[in-house]
C-alpha cells in the first residue's frame, strides 16, 4: 500500500493491484524500536512490547535482562516510558546491581570463611 498524492493533497491510498481507494486522510500507528545496538553483541534478548508498537530489550521488574550481568533502563527496557519513569527504572536497576553484587561478595565471603575453618559443605 502506498498513499497516492496529488500535488501537495492526499488523493487516496494505493493497493499493490494498483487501485486507488480515495481518501482525504489517513491514521497509521508508530512503530516504536528501543536503540538497542549497545547491548546485542552481550546476548540479551529482544521482545515486542506488549501493545505490540515495537520492539525493546527483555527484561524482568529489576531491568536484569537474560545476559548475565546486564540490566538495562529506560526506554530500552519500556519503550512508553516518559523521563520520569525511565528516571525510576535506573533507580530501581541501580538498587538489583547492588543487590546482586552484595550476594556476590556475600557467598565469597561466606565461601572464604568457611574453608580457612575447614568446613566443607
Amino acid at each position: 500500500m502506498a498513499a497516492s498524492v496529488w500535488g501537495r493533497i492526499l488523493g487516496g491510498l494505493r493497493l499493490r493491484s494498483g487501485q486507488v481507494i480515495p481518501r482525504r486522510g489517513v491514521v497509521i500507528g508508530p512503530q516504536f524500536e528501543a536503540r538497542h545496538a549497545l547491548v546485542d553483541g552481550l546476548g540479551v534478548s529482544i521482545a515486542e512490547h506488549p501493545l505490540g508498537i515495537g520492539h525493546q530489550v527483555a527484561v524482568d521488574a529489576t531491568g536484569r535482562t537474560t545476559a548475565a550481568g546486564v540490566w538495562v533502563a529506560g526506554n530500552t527496557a519500556d519503550l512508553t516510558a516518559g523521563v520520569m519513569q525511565a528516571a525510576a527504572s535506573g533507580v530501581t536497576a541501580a538498587a538489583a546491581i547492588n543487590a546482586d553484587l552484595t550476594a556476590e561478595d556475600t557467598t565469597a565471603a561466606v565461601a572464604a570463611w568457611r574453608a580457612r575453618l575447614g568446613i566443607k559443605v
